[in-house]
């Protein structure tokens, strides 16, 4: 992904109260972008429950409510931010006027519905059990599942399994447990993209819908619309489909 290449400095944020799964997502995407030779500063508008202080790299977490300088600066100075597992500012609380005043291009990678953050590019598939699965099929569709940790594979699991409450809700289909890190052989990803939009594919394993809709930092959100009615010149002509590892010694073992 280009943007993560070109960017030196890169903010990756999530929505206040966070849960298991927005860090969890958060997390382990900030250790993708670490393989990738960057160093990503991770920043929620408050406290999180204390039974989720175990995560590998929670304590790297900088608070806003504790030091909204630090934050403030950090998205002042950013190339780039991602806000993991939100997708409308409000959801910041007081961490929403920092992510306002950035000039950096923003990248959401979501599962909520109904989008509203002006972005450079939109990940998004509400039909998908959580944030934390969003990011791990982008992962393995930017050919990056070899250079995930142990470490952050149990992030990524934890917010899989936060927001699935163990894989026992309606949004918990058959892919969301074998597209955890667990390496399972049923799950393949495919993702669609442009230069402002990447989401999983229009019909996927679980048989959900993606959405997308092209989008620019200083344009208003437009509406979501399917992505199989849009002309070629919209969306990328090249579609991949890469098989997930059927053998777990290719699992993550660092």
């Amino acid at each position: 992904m280009g943007m993560i290449d070109d960017a030196e400095r890169i903010v990756v944020c999530a929505h206040r109260s966070p849960d298991g799964d927005a860090l969890g997502s958060s997390l382990g995407w900030a250790g993708y972008l670490r393989s990738q030779g960057k160093d990503p500063l991770v920043c929620v508008p408050d406290m999180f429950p204390d039974f989720l202080q175990w995560l590998p790299g929670a304590q790297s977490i900088v608070r806003y409510d504790k030091h909204p300088d630090i934050v403030t600066q950090a998205m002042a100075e950013a190339d780039l931010i991602f806000c993991l597992d939100f997708s409308q500012e409000d959801r910041l609380g007081d961490m929403a006027l920092a992510l306002s005043q950035s000039k950096a291009d923003r990248i959401v990678i979501d599962h909520h519905p109904s989008p509203t953050i002006p972005t450079k590019m939109l990940i998004s598939q509400p039909k998908l059990s959580s944030a934390s699965e969003v990011v791990f099929r982008v992962i393995w569709q930017l050919g990056g599942f070899g250079h995930l940790t142990r470490q952050d594979a149990v992030c990524l699991y934890c917010g899989m399994m936060t927001d699935t409450g163990g894989f026992t809700y309606n949004s918990a289909a058959p892919n969301s447990s074998s597209s955890s890190p667990s390496c399972s052989p049923r799950a393949s990803t495919r993702t669609r993209s442009t230069a402002t939009c990447i989401t999983t594919s229009p019909r996927d394993a679980c048989g959900s819908r993606a959405t997308c809709s092209t989008r620019n930092s200083k344009s208003s959100p437009s509406t979501m619309q399917p992505i199989s009615p849009l002309p070629v010149r919209t969306c990328a002509v090249s579609i991949t489909r890469r098989a997930m590892p059927r053998d777990s010694s290719t699992c993550p073992s660092r």
